[in-house]
């Protein structure tokens, strides 16, 4: 948003050459946007660029997640059998 009004200044000021001076300026005023258009898709393609890593990385996360459920509900199983077999063992023992 800043630079639009710093675009819109410098269309006034070029406005006020051309009446003083009878020059062109409207040129260098389009190769200004111009420039800025460039830059500004520049940026834009860099925070896609890191976006979509964030989002890969996001989907890691997740997936490590889901198996550290799952080994963590099979040795919660593993653990209660065997609480099991040892509640059996001693009833057995004595």
């Amino acid at each position: 948003m800043p630079f639009t009004l710093v675009i819109n200044v410098w269309k006034v000021f070029a406005i006020l050459l051309e009446y003083s001076c009878k020059s062109d300026y409207k040129l260098m005023i389009s190769e200004i946007g111009t420039l800025h258009s460039k830059d500004k898709e520049q940026v834009k393609a860099a925070c896609d660029v890191m976006i979509e890593e964030r989002n890969e990385q996001l989907e890691l996360v997740k997936e490590n997640m889901y198996d550290m459920e799952r080994h963590a509900m099979q040795y919660e199983t593993e653990k209660a059998n065997a609480v099991k077999n040892n509640l059996r063992l001693e009833a057995e023992y004595y």
